[in-house]
C-alpha cells in the first residue's frame, strides 16, 4: 500500500497534485486548518475520481506554529503509515506552512534519510511537461 502525507496549503493545486501524480491508495492532509481541509475533501475526491484514482482522503490536525506537536503528528503518522513491509509511505513537501515543513526536515533528521522519501512539485515544470505533451502530440497528428 502507498501512503501520501500531504502538507495542507491554501493553494489547490498544491493539495492535489501529488495525488494526481503518485496515485497513492491513502492520502493524508497534515494541516492546522481543519475545517478548511474538511470542506476541501469532496472537490480533491471529485477530481481523482474523474481520473480513476482511487484515492482514499484522510486529514490529520497539527497545531499552528508549534514545531513540538507537528513533528509529534507527522511521526506518528509516519510510524503508523510504514508498520508493514511493503507499505511505501512518501511526503509531498510541495505545499504546507513553514512549521510543517520544518516538522519533516527534523524528522528527515532523526531519521536520517532512511526510508522516508520526500517529493515535491514544481507547477513549472508540470506546465512544461504538459507544453511538451501538446507539442508532442499536434506534431504527431501533423505527421500522419
Amino acid at each position: 500500500m502507498t501512503t501520501l502525507v500531504e502538507l495542507f496549503d491554501r493553494s489547490p493545486i498544491e493539495n492535489i497534485i501529488g495525488s494526481l501524480a503518485l496515485k497513492p491508495d491513502v492520502t493524508v492532509f497534515v494541516g492546522t486548518d481543519v475545517r478548511r481541509m474538511q470542506r476541501a475533501l469532496p472537490a480533491y475526491e471529485a477530481i481523482l475520481r474523474g481520473r480513476g484514482i482511487k484515492t482514499e482522503l484522510l486529514v490529520r490536525s497539527a497545531a499552528r506554529s508549534d514545531l513540538e506537536s507537528t513533528v509529534a503528528v507527522l511521526d506518528a503518522l509516519l510510524d503508523d503509515r510504514s508498520d508493514e513491509p511493503d507499505e511505501v509511505c512518501a511526503v509531498d513537501i510541495s505545499g504546507g506552512d513553514e512549521t510543517a515543513l520544518l516538522a519533516v526536515g527534523a524528522i528527515l533528521l532523526v531519521h536520517f534519510f532512511s526510508e522516508i522519501p520526500i517529493v515535491t512539485f514544481s507547477l513549472w515544470l508540470l506546465g512544461c511537461y504538459i507544453t511538451s505533451i501538446v507539442v508532442e502530440s499536434a506534431f504527431f497528428i501533423k505527421k500522419k
